[in-house]
């Protein structure tokens, strides 16, 4: 996966909450699928500019919050997005990998 800098995202996610453009727009004018850009603005809505900073340092989760994150995914109609950002996390597909 490409790695992009705070500042690259910033501008996309300005472009976006600016209505200079949609996800479908940005994302042919920046070559980046139209989801990474849902989850930069998604994250950077919720935990502002921090959630769009890379994290340096890896962060290690219990087996009962793994286990607590996939049973409300599976007992909820929520997505893994949407679970990411209640759970305080900024990659929906760490559940995935969890489940």
């Amino acid at each position: 996966m490409a790695k992009y800098s705070y500042e690259f995202k910033r501008k996309i996610v300005e472009e976006y909450l600016g209505r200079k453009a949609g996800y479908k727009t940005l994302a042919m004018k920046y070559q980046i699928d139209h989801s990474q850009i849902r989850r930069w603005v998604n994250n950077y809505k919720q935990f502002g500019d921090e959630g769009l900073m890379r994290s340096r340092n890896n962060r290690a989760y219990s087996v009962e919050f793994k286990l607590e994150a996939i049973t409300r995914y599976e007992t909820s109609e929520c997505s893994y997005q949407q679970l990411a950002l209640e759970l305080g996390l900024t990659n929906p597909s760490m559940i995935v990998n969890w489940r």
